[in-house]
């Protein structure tokens, strides 16, 4: 089963919501996404290696953390937190750093995305809501791989849950 089968992804008016299960407490599912020690091991596809990971979990804190991709480029991740209630949401903004690492058709939009954990005992369910400005700006999102990218992810927290 691929990263991709393990997760349901919509596609809806300017916005993507991305839903998976896991098989661990949500407190555990909040820890790894609020903790630089957790988050740094498991953020980003696979075969990726991260560093200058840092978080401030407060309103307009942020959460900084530089993927390294198998071929050694540096991929800069910014997100400014927007809203924040203990182990159940997260609000952020996507800061989206220009770089020729984007190719020829430059850097993806901005998105605000909220992360819900609902507790189901000793799982979590995790819903992630993209939102953009325009569905122009959400399909070239979805048209750079984003889908996979966030599955693989997730696939490496899921990983990381079970040790």
């Amino acid at each position: 089963m691929s990263a991709l089968d393990k997760m349901q992804v919509e596609i809806l008016d300017r916005t993507i919501v991305f839903t998976r299960m896991f098989d661990a407490p949500r407190q555990l599912v909040w820890d790894a996404w609020t903790k630089k020690e957790h988050l740094e091991k498991w953020w980003g596809p696979h075969h990726f290696t991260n560093k200058d990971c840092s978080i401030s979990l407060k309103k307009d804190g942020k959460m900084l953390v530089t993927m390294v991709g198998p071929d050694g480029g540096e991929y800069p991740c910014e997100f400014v937190y927007n809203e924040i209630m203990p182990i159940e949401k997260i609000v952020w903004t996507d800061v989206v750093h220009d770089g020729e690492f984007w190719g020829p058709d430059g850097p993806p939009p901005s998105s605000v995305l909220t992360m819900l954990f609902d507790d189901l005992g000793n799982k979590t369910k995790m819903t992630m809501t993209s939102k953009f400005e325009t569905n122009e700006g959400r399909d070239k999102i979805v048209a750079m791989g984003a889908a996979q990218g966030w599955a693989e992810s997730l696939e490496r927290l899921d990983d990381l849950l079970k040790n």
